[in-house]
């Protein structure tokens, strides 16, 4: 019976363990260092941007596709084999225009109704008729464009659910156990064990999803060059709590998931938001620490956006560090150079939700292809 190791139990790594235990003859083992969905998972806000990207082709697009599309399926199976609602927003997206750009908004527009999938675009009229309720900066704005299809899902659920699916049916998980650097390739480049803090455990196949805590174990090649290059981009966040006089989701029949110039509103349950998030290189932290002056200018931004934010109650701010990959295209979707058996799903950056059924899609051929 084939033996698969995934090392790296965040969305991407829960989400390829689930998929690939439906793939019958298979032992699965899942590993992390730490408990599960924390990492750039536990930091993530959820928000599955893909119709209103602006990508409508070749790889981007067609990662981002399989993922909508397997989520409409996805969420049913894990809710209906957990028992348990994976909380989150399903009335779409609400992006705010800034700009009178309507020409690429109309392009993107036909595109997608090519594609089978909705845009609406709206006036500046048609934003202050639906949102009637937020208390919006409408005189600052051109329109808006609103897409069904663009969820949210709260990331630590999700993983949690996918987790508790995936163990129902076989998988094996190994939590607060840390997974040392692989060993070199026999001489057919085959990676034969997985050295543990606990144990070796032998392999046949290894799907590396580990975030920033791929580039230590996947190594160098010849001791020199890198055969992954990571690098983490910090994003902060807010959790915000509005008094039932001043919550908007009190005062308009709409509810969605609002973003202008990339600052995303998400509400939750019990007068709830989260508000985020900053995008912070290493230049930007030269301490490894979240900078305090671009999370205050996030606020500040925010504000801007959405005037009501000043009756929020800041109940709390976190950050995380997000995998962006050094010369190559995200997310990493690649065997390991100088192994057969080793393939590498990571350095998703900011997509890690989104991304993460189209991920396991990708996983999943590559392996059943070296089963056959």
């Amino acid at each position: 019976m084939p033996k698969v190791a995934i090392v790296g139990a965040g969305v991407v790594g829960a989400t390829i363990a689930y998929e690939l235990s439906g793939l019958p003859g298979l032992t699965i083992d899942l590993f992390d260092a730490q408990a599960p969905a924390q990492g750039a998972t536990g930091a993530a806000l959820g928000i599955l941007m893909a119709v209103i990207s602006q990508k409508t082709k070749g790889r981007g697009w067609r990662l981002r596709e399989q993922s909508l599309q397997r989520y409409r399926t996805l969420l049913p199976e894990l809710e209906a084999a957990t028992g348990k609602t994976i909380p989150g927003d399903r009335q779409g997206l609400v992006k705010i225009l800034l700009e009178e750009d309507w020409s690429r908004w109309q392009q993107l527009q036909t595109v997608r109704r090519s594609q089978g999938y909705p845009l609406e675009l709206w006036t500046r009229a048609e934003v202050e008729q639906k949102l009637s309720g937020w208390s919006l900066d409408y005189e600052a704005m051109a329109g808006a464009i609103y897409s069904p299809w663009d969820w949210q899902i709260q990331p630590q659920a999700l993983t949690q659910s996918l987790i508790e699916a995936a163990q129902q049916r076989g998988v094996r998980c190994h939590f607060q156990q840390t997974v040392h650097s692989l060993p070199p390739a026999t001489v057919s480049k085959h990676c034969q064990s997985l050295p543990t803090s606990q144990d070796d455990f032998p392999v046949d196949y290894v799907i590396v999803t580990a975030g920033l805590g791929s580039d230590p174990l996947v190594g160098t090649a010849n001791g020199k060059n890198p055969l992954l290059q990571l690098q983490p981009v910090i994003g902060q966040a807010f959790l915000l709590q509005f008094a039932d006089a001043y919550n908007p989701l009190h005062h308009s029949p709409w509810r969605s998931v609002l973003t202008t110039e990339d600052i995303h509103l998400v509400p939750l349950a019990n007068g709830q938001f989260w508000l985020g998030a900053t995008v912070e290189f290493p230049a930007d932290c030269p301490s490894g620490e979240p900078n305090t002056e671009l999370r205050e200018k996030l606020w500040q931004q925010a504000i801007a956006y959405y005037p009501f934010l000043e009756r929020a109650e800041i109940i709390n701010y976190w950050s995380g560090k997000r995998p962006r990959p050094v010369g190559e295209s995200a997310p990493v979707i690649r065997p390991l150079d100088g192994y057969d058996n080793v393939l590498l799903a990571t350095g998703h950056h900011r997509n890690g939700v989104l991304l993460a059924p189209g991920t396991a899609q990708e996983v999943k051929t590559w392996l059943k292809a070296k089963l056959t």
